[in-house]
């Protein structure tokens, strides 16, 4: 089969035709949306993060491929870089595992996590 290559001249936009066009449309329109997606929002070094629930994904894994620069370093659960406070979306969340236990004791009672050893479900 054949590859066909464009170029800037082969595109053109299609012409369309509106039967509407008798209708007035205000100058203004005031939306308001809301998001009807979950999310999950959590905490770290004093800033906050909101990410959409990537399932399957470590938290942070979803959160670096959103974009968001949150501070980790050995992806294993043993550093501890990656404490983050959740704030929201905890339902989104696995439970608890051995390592997080073990580094982060009490402060679980608080919500915070390590986002390497959470996993999106």
């Amino acid at each position: 089969m054949k590859k066909r290559s464009f170029t800037v001249g082969s595109l053109k936009p299609a012409q369309v035709q509106s039967s509407l066009s008798n209708i007035k449309i205000p100058e203004t329109i005031s939306v308001k949306r809301t998001s009807s997606k979950p999310e999950i929002t959590f905490s770290q070094n004093k800033t906050s993060y909101s990410i959409l629930p990537q399932k399957n994904y470590t938290l942070l894994d979803a959160a670096l491929e959103q974009g968001k620069t949150i501070d980790y370093k050995c992806t294993k659960g043993s550093c501890g870089r990656c404490v983050v406070k959740i704030l929201n979306g905890q339902s989104h969340l696995s439970r608890l595992n051995d390592k997080e236990k073990e580094k982060l004791k009490e402060a679980t009672e608080e919500g915070y996590r390590l986002a390497c050893q959470v996993i999106i479900k």
